[in-house]
Order: structure tokens, then sequence, then C-alpha cells
């Protein structure tokens, strides 16, 4: 049995540390994992689906190609992590502060990330369709060839973020009220055709 599964007691996890712990396919679906960190765990193709973590530390964790459909995070800190390609599909990020990982080709549609701190951090191409930013704050964050359709950067920083070749609505909509810098601006403006000289 797997040593996380064995820690579980009417479906929570509570004031645990685990390092170094391997885990693939396995189920960890409704499961309550509360003041509990994880190091240098692998915890690859597993399914956490509606699960909840509140006040949970990642540090130099794999969780690539996991399910984390329906999850919600609170007050949690991931470092130096990846979960390339996961499925964050209507995920709640509430107090979250990410640094420093890697969540290419992830699936965030549909997310709502509340009080949100993303630094260095490797979004590109991942689906960030149609998800909720408040009070988000991003510093170098890769978001190259990312599908942002119908969610709204406004009042968020990407002057320092890497937003080339983003997927956008045609009116551009998603990058109003946004600060871009120079170059940014310009690819923006090309967008609709306009030549800058």
């Amino acid at each position: 049995m797997n040593e996380i599964l064995e820690k579980v007691e009417d479906d929570i996890v509570s004031f645990e540390e685990f390092e170094k712990i391997v885990a693939y396919e396995i189920d960890f679906s409704k499961i309550e994992f509360r003041n509990t960190e994880f190091r240098n765990c692998e915890m690859t193709n597993c399914s956490f689906k509606n699960s909840y973590f509140y006040k949970v530390v990642f540090r130099n964790c794999d969780f690539s190609n996991s399910n984390f459909e329906d999850v919600f995070f609170k007050e949690c800190k991931i470092y130096d992590s990846k979960g390339v390609g996961s499925n964050f599909y209507k995920g709640i990020f509430k107090n979250v502060i990410v640094e420093d990982t890697v969540f290419k080709y992830g699936n965030f549609v549909k997310n709502s990330w509340d009080d949100v701190k993303i630094t260095n951090s490797d979004f590109s191409e991942s689906n960030l369709m149609e998800s909720k930013f408040k009070k988000v704050k991003l510093k170098e964050v890769d978001l190259h060839l990312a599908n942002v359709f119908h969610t709204l950067f406004k009042g968020i920083d990407l002057s320092d973020s890497n937003i080339e070749r983003i997927v956008l609505s045609d009116d551009l909509q998603e990058l109003k009220g946004t600060t871009l810098n120079s170059i940014q601006a310009v690819e923006v403006v090309e967008l609709f055709g306009i030549k800058v000289i």
C-alpha cells in the first residue's frame, strides 16, 4: 500500500511530512491534505480529483500528468516542482505561492485564482481558457503559446513575462487593463494589422 494512503484517516491526511515518495497511477481522490509537506516526491499519473489542500507545501516534487480536477488549494506553496501535462480543470487556487515550477501543457480551464503569486514559472502551451484572476501577481512567467481565451488579465503586470503567441480573442479583450513592455505592446498592435516603424 502507498505510504501516503496509509496515513489517511477519515479521508484526511494532516500534519505529515512525506519525502522521496514514489507513486504512479495511485488514486488520491477526495482526500483532504492539511498542514502537510511533500519533499522530493514523484506522484505522476495519479488522481487527486476533488481533493482539498490546506497549508500544504510541495518542494521539488513531480506530479506530471496527474489529475487535479475540481481541486481546492488554500494557503499552499509550490516550489521547484513539475506538473507537466497535469489537469487542473475547474481548480481553485486561493492564497497560493508558486515559484520555479513547470506547468507546461497544463489544463487550467475555468480555474479561479484569488490572491496568487506566481514567480519564474513555466505555463507555456498550457490552457488557461475562461479562468478568473483576482489579486494575481505574475513575475517572469512563461505564457508562450498559452491559450488564455476569455481570461481577463486586467490589473496584472505582464511586462517581464513571456506572452509571445498567446491565444487571444479577436478583440484582445484578455489584455485590456494590463501592463506590457514596449516590445510586447508592438506585438499586440501588430495583431490588429497595424505596422509599427
